[in-house]
């Protein structure tokens, strides 16, 4: 039989997967805790016990896009057409289908360093070429660095607000200047926006869609963050009608619609009380507030603006890489983080943290980690 293909599954075990310890605490994760609120459970229940379980009517999806299109509108400063929008079987699809729609294999793709490892994994899978383009873990980029990687062949830059694995959140200002790079060298801007409206209180959840004016970017939303429902897989893109036609049609190959929970779930999602999202979000915070105070500035250089993950730099600590602290910290401490060479190797001597955890296991795992960052040196 012929060998799998290297660049879609000759993918290493993570160091940080090995070993199996009773008292663990995972801080290696991008889910959280939360599970499904309890409006949206309950129609997940009524939809299975209807008598349309077997087929996702157009009514449902037209009802699904009509609150996606209030929601990006109140809370994304977003004003688009229902014609724009793509609901999708999760975040990770979306972005899929979005990259196998507006490029072609042999194209290039912009992703960021350090940035999430699944925009290089999906462009692979499409025979796309993923091109790493440095940027601060404050989010700003190196634009004479990234213009210098601008060839023939780029067609995306995708980048993810707010980022993973950093946490950073571009202002306005920011995401204007990023628009305008793309306008410059006429590239379409792919906006994994997963985390969404999981920012410091008072921050309204703008990405670069709001400073679009001819129709090159997408940005791609999910459940899975901002209401828990990581296990519906159910998203969304939005972008200029043509290419939503053609991003539809992309899905479409692959799969008809979401199912027909899933769309019922992200019914009531956006029909619940916004209380629900507003104390996820408020727990969020507290958590980050957490971290600042119990990590020094040194190890937190740049403290998340947005989500619930966040990049620690160990370069002060005795230990060479990321890879080695992570495993090292698991061994001793049975305390699970990624290593920072999941997301590139301007963050080869980081880690990442989840800070999505109740609040024990979360006061544990911060007293393990200070505890090994006093032995390390740091």
């Amino acid at each position: 039989m012929k060998a799998l293909s290297l660049t879609r599954a000759g993918v290493a075990l993570p160091v940080a997967d090995k070993g199996h310890y009773e008292d663990l605490v995972d801080l290696s994760s991008d889910y959280s805790h939360y599970t499904v609120p309890k409006p949206v459970a309950e129609a997940v229940v009524h939809a299975a016990q209807s008598t349309d379980l077997g087929r996702a009517t157009a009514a449902q999806g037209r009802a699904l896009v009509d609150g996606i299109v209030g929601k990006l509108q109140q809370c994304n400063a977003l004003e688009v057409d229902h014609d724009s929008v793509v609901v999708t079987a999760g975040g990770t699809m979306g972005i899929s289908v979005a990259l196998a729609a507006v490029a072609d294999a042999g194209d290039e793709l912009l992703v960021p360093d350090p940035g999430w490892p699944g925009f290089a994994q999906l462009a692979r899978a499409w025979g796309l070429t993923p091109v790493r383009y440095p940027i601060g873990w404050d989010g700003r980029i190196d634009y004479p660095a990234l213009g210098q990687l601008v060839t023939p062949r780029t067609k995306l830059i995708a980048l993810s607000q707010p980022s993973n694995p950093t946490g950073a959140v571009l202002d306005l200002p920011a995401l204007r200047e990023l628009v305008g790079f793309a306008q410059a060298h006429d590239l379409y801007v792919l906006s994994d926006e997963t985390f969404d409206l999981i920012r410091l209180p008072d921050s309204l959840a703008r990405g670069p869609g709001c400073c679009d004016s001819d129709g090159r970017v997408i940005s791609v939303f999910s459940f899975a963050k901002t209401h828990a429902l990581a296990g519906l897989r159910l998203g969304y893109v939005v972008a200029a009608a043509p290419l939503a036609r053609a991003i539809a049609r992309t899905q479409e190959a692959l799969m008809n619609t979401p199912s027909s929970l899933a769309i019922a779930a992200g019914m009531a999602a956006l029909a619940m009380d916004s209380s629900v999202v507003e104390s996820m979000r408020e727990f969020y915070n507290q958590q980050r507030q957490t971290l600042q105070i119990l990590l020094p500035p040194e190890v937190l250089p740049y403290p998340p603006a947005g989500g619930f993950l966040a990049l620690l730099d160990i370069s002060r600590t005795s230990l060479p890489t990321g890879d080695a602290f992570a495993e090292a910290l698991l061994q001793t401490h049975h305390l699970r983080v990624a290593p920072g060479s999941w997301f590139g190797e301007r963050a080869a001597q980081a880690v990442r943290i989840s800070f999505a955890l109740k609040e024990r296991p979360f006061g544990q795992a911060m007293a393990r980690l200070g505890d090994f960052l006093e032995e390390r040196g740091s």
